[in-house]
């Protein structure tokens, strides 16, 4: 049995309230004789406890006008237990009628928020609402989830997706992600993973993933709706094998997926600290957002802290995609004119591409931080960092700044249509296995400017580098070819991929040390100490 974890409502609210007249109640699983007033058994009747006005209790199955209508603060709904939760949850205007924001806090949340941690994370295992979906949020306001596992539940799963998060109104509105998780439950119901770590470990073999039907989370928000999706230091870990961990499917789509809608008000994802781990199919994809003759209206940012730290299972580090197969990791299919913004991102130990894109993308910034290692699919099928798919419009320009790519080809189709784009590549480190079967740089109609970078091609860590194939690479004059004689190849290391040859001491730009994603870290040599004695 599960350790109960109880905080007082009083003390909770010290801690979480912001405003002196935000309205909180508490859940608990267990709570057997709750008064639906202030205390709750059920998280679906604390939610309609904050319907707007009126004065009546709300009932057992989470109807009726709720008596805490909130003042001008956000309302809070603390869970003080671990035990799971296991009912129909709806965060929906249909149901809920909320007229303000709502935050939803584990018994681990703070004033910010904490790691997952299986010690401090409330448990829901929404069930299906008739839908088709588990937890859903389809409300105006603005959401916040701090220090929650979800699962799928045991009984009454839902047959679609985990995480189903739109909006109703024009916005724009957050909804906002701290310190959760989302996954599989084991064969007994437990969630397969708890925290950051667990996320990094192959568990695969414990997964029920009978429980539930598609996505992790399922994105929406209409063309003319304003929506930022944010997730802070969250894990979203072992999916089904046809599932995502991250879809976005506004806009309806042609017969060959891109929207054919135009987005007139922005859509915002972050991922910031997070991980994606062993994820079936896509680990993001972006698909539904249509062409936009209004500007920048879709933005991707991942982003995190001390790439060169490797994974940190608490708050912070960076995010990472880990331990994926079968489709691309990031897959821009048919989004508005935007941009993409990356920082502080491991992707390693996956077995498909790892970017994927149409060229609707204004740009593709990868900037201070990245670092990539990919293994051949079963199959031998090329792997790809950035593509191109035939026949789309436009261009896609990539920008990367300390970029490391490990055993990965940088790849696309011709474009049919448009300026050739320019890939422009500072600080960077290209390098293989010591014989790979496919190129690092190696295109079919990309420009690539490359300078003040390592394209390897001796040593362990040597690419077999496509010249030739690819008409529009001409190396600049700053490239250094000698093996960066990686500290550790292990991507759960602090270590991994960090340089320790010398002669990448001044290789970089304005002579800087050339690292690629990670650190420079020669060890100080001893070779010449000696001892005097007095």
């Amino acid at each position: 049995m599960r350790k109960r974890h109880l905080f007082s409502v009083a003390a909770v609210t010290a801690g979480l309230s912001t405003a002196a007249f935000a309205q909180t109640v508490s859940v608990d699983a267990t709570n057997g004789s709750p008064d639906n007033s202030t205390t709750f058994s059920s998280l679906m009747v604390a939610i309609s406890s904050f319907q707007a006005g009126g004065a009546v209790t709300a009932a057992t199955d989470g109807s009726g006008v709720g008596v805490n209508h909130g003042n001008a603060a956000a309302d809070v709904i603390n869970i003080t237990s671990v035990d799971k939760i296991e009912e129909i949850v709806r965060i929906d205007d249909a149901n809920t009628d909320l007229d303000e924001a709502l935050t939803i806090n584990g018994p681990g949340a703070t004033s910010g928020h904490v790691a997952p941690s299986a010690l401090a994370n409330a448990v829901v295992a929404p069930q299906d609402g008739g839908d088709g979906d588990a937890f859903l949020v389809n409300s105006d306001q603005d959401i916040t989830v701090n220090n929650v596992t979800f699962i799928p539940a045991a009984t009454t799963g839902a047959a679609d997706d985990l995480l189903v998060l739109r909006i109703t109104g024009a916005g724009p509105n957050t909804l906002r992600f701290a310190g959760c998780v989302a996954t599989f439950p084991t064969v007994g119901g437990a969630p397969v993973v708890n925290s950051k770590a667990e996320a990094l470990t192959d568990q695969k073999a414990s997964i029920d993933d009978t429980a539930a039907g598609d996505d992790l989370v399922n994105i929406a928000a209409a063309e003319n709706q304003a929506l930022s999706v944010e997730f802070v230091d969250c894990v979203l870990s072992h999916g089904k094998s046809t599932g995502d961990a991250i879809v976005e499917v506004a806009g309806s789509a042609d017969a060959t997926n891109h929207s054919t809608a135009t987005r007139s008000q922005p859509f915002t994802l972050t991922l910031e600290s997070t991980i994606i781990s062993y994820i079936g199919r896509y680990g993001v994809q972006l698909a539904g957002d249509g062409d936009s003759s209004a500007g920048d209206n879709w933005n991707l940012v991942i982003t995190g802290s001390n790439v060169g730290d490797g994974p940190v299972d608490a708050v912070g580090g960076p995010s990472m995609i880990f331990g994926c197969a079968n489709h691309a990791l990031i897959s821009f299919l048919g989004p508005a004119t935007g941009t993409a913004n990356v920082d502080n991102l491991i992707i390693a130990g996956n077995a498909t591409r790892a970017w994927s894109g149409d060229s609707d993308l204004q740009e593709v910034s990868v900037s201070d931080a990245m670092y990539m290692q990919l293994d051949e699919d079963a199959g031998g099928a090329t792997v790809e960092l950035a593509y191109v798919q035939d026949g789309w419009e436009g261009q896609v320009p990539h920008s990367f700044q300390r970029v490391t790519i490990v055993g990965e080809s940088l790849w696309g189709d011709p474009i049919d249509t448009g300026t050739a784009p320019v890939n422009t590549f500072r600080d960077c480190i290209f390098a293989g296995n010591g014989g790979n079967p496919f190129g690092t740089l190696y295109s079919g109609n990309y420009v690539l400017d490359v300078d003040f970078s390592a394209v390897v091609e001796a040593g362990p860590n040597a690419a077999l580098v496509g010249y030739t194939a690819n008409p529009g690479y001409t190396p600049g004059t700053n490239i250094i070819t000698d093996d960066p004689q990686f500290a550790s190849m292990d991507p759960l290391s602090a270590d991994f991929l960090d340089v320790t040859n010398s002669a990448y001491a001044t290789a970089g730009t304005g002579g800087s040390a050339l690292s690629g994603g990670s650190d420079y870290s020669v060890a100080s040599s001893v070779d010449n100490w000696f001892l005097i004695e007095r």
